[in-house]
């Protein structure tokens, strides 16, 4: 019987590994089920490269049978990465696929594991874009978010203009300020005042949306813009930006007081439909919207500010209110 080319049976099964990642249903799983078996004919006979990717596409082998047995596959496909890493420690190939094999499997084994290998394919190759993403993945997994956002950084620094990298950067950024604030286990949270424009802080909008119905939150200012922009509402430039003392009615019970302004953007009334969010004040000169209110999720916010006394302790009660509702909600 004439043996099997090991280098010919490498090949096979390469494009077989292809094939089936364009195929469905049955025909992926013969063909993933062919390419293992060609794969390891073809390491049983003495395949070997200099790169070691034979491994690489073996784990896609037997990942692609894991909706047929996860319990059989998964530890298939994580023993080929883990044995070819061995024999290759240099792979940075095989070492994406562990880094998404950990991150994307749970269970599958702790993303510590791979800290010192990516550290020393690093020091050998410190431009690999796909290692420092692995790497911000594999960080995020372990909840370090300094060494998640510094890995998606180091991703924008090698490829400014991609997508990914801008985008996970300042999701990870955005998760690390929450996991911060459910660690403290706040009673309530108070979005500050600015300055700046509100479509420019979308960082916070995002922490915002995160933690509506969460805890109580009050937003003063700016954040009271971040909160409207959070539910979908959108923020209009005034004609004449309201600087000094201004009165404001109360949409609750008709009262007016007197406010001290200083903001040049108010959130537009119509905008609020189908936010959750209402009108809790109104500017009396121009009928902008000062203030606005969620009840159900113990949300509020003003655009003026309530610490200044232009009529001596006119607002102070917002902060009643507020201290309120986190006695309530807790």
């Amino acid at each position: 019987m004439v043996k099997a080319d090991a280098n010919n049976l490498y090949n096979a099964g390469m494009l077989m590994t292809v094939y089936a990642s364009n195929a469905t249903g049955d025909d992926a799983i013969a063909a993933y089920q062919r390419a293992e078996n060609i794969f390891n004919e073809a390491i049983a006979t003495g395949y070997a490269d200099e790169s070691g990717n034979i491994y690489y596409y073996l784990f896609h082998s037997y990942y692609g049978q894991k909706d047929v047995n996860r319990d059989e596959f998964l530890p298939k496909a994580k023993n080929a990465l883990l044995e070819g890493i061995k024999l290759y420690p240099k792979n940075s190939t095989i070492l994406d696929g562990l880094m998404n094999l950990y991150t994307a499997e749970e269970g599958i084994g702790d993303p510590a594991e791979l800290t010192t290998m990516i550290e020393e394919s690093l020091k050998a190759d410190p431009t690999n874009y796909d290692l420092w993403f692995g790497r911000g993945r594999v960080y995020n997994a372990m909840k370090n978010y300094d060494e998640c956002i510094k890995s998606f950084k180091k991703c924008v620094e090698l490829r400014p203009e991609d997508y990914d990298a801008n985008f996970y950067t300042g999701y990870f950024i955005i998760e690390k300020a929450n996991a911060q604030i459910e660690a403290l286990n706040p009673d309530g949270v108070i979005i500050s005042s600015g300055p700046g424009c509100p479509t420019d802080a979308g960082e916070v909008m995002a922490t915002v949306k995160e933690l509506w119905g969460k805890y109580p939150m009050f937003g003063i200012g700016l954040g009271c813009q971040l909160i409207c922009l959070a539910k979908g509402a959108t923020v209009d430039t005034l004609p004449h930006g309201h600087r000094g003392g201004y009165p404001v009615r109360c949409c609750e019970n008709g009262k007016i007081t007197s406010t001290a302004q200083n903001h040049a953007y108010a959130v537009n009334r119509d905008s609020l439909a189908g936010t959750g969010l209402t009108v809790l004040y109104e500017n009396v000169t121009d009928l902008s919207v000062e203030g606005v209110k969620d009840a159900e999720n113990n949300v509020i916010g003003v655009q003026f500010a309530p610490e200044s006394a232009p009529g001596p302790q006119d607002n102070y009660a917002l902060f009643d209110r507020f201290i309120t509702m986190m006695k309530e909600d807790n």
